[in-house]
């Protein structure tokens, strides 16, 4: 498991405060349910590169309920996230071993 303190350290918006926890999120919830965003209240949620790329792959599933629910996590997080292009590209001085 990767040591997330250099991630805090550049991503200051990630650090805890009080008693909140941060959350990483798989594709699986997501799917399941992609209103499951919104239910982590005052904590931070943290969306792995890796989930969003599987996303945008199940997204193109036409007529699945897993494609759907892809789409609409795709636009909520456009929503919530509107400029996270910039989010992606922060480069984080290590390689997720790619």
């Amino acid at each position: 498991m990767e040591n997330l303190s250099g991630v805090t350290a550049l991503l200051p918006q990630l650090k805890v405060t009080g008693k909140a926890k941060t959350y990483v999120i798989d594709t699986n919830v997501l799917l399941h349910d992609p209103q499951s965003i919104f239910k982590f209240e005052d904590n931070n949620l943290a969306i792995p590169v890796e989930v969003l790329e599987e996303l945008d792959a199940i997204k193109g599933e036409q007529s699945t309920e897993r494609g759907r629910n892809a789409r609409r996590v795709h636009r909520l997080l456009q929503e919530l996230l509107p400029d996270s292009r910039a989010m992606l590209e922060v480069d984080m001085g290590w390689s997720g071993g790619r």
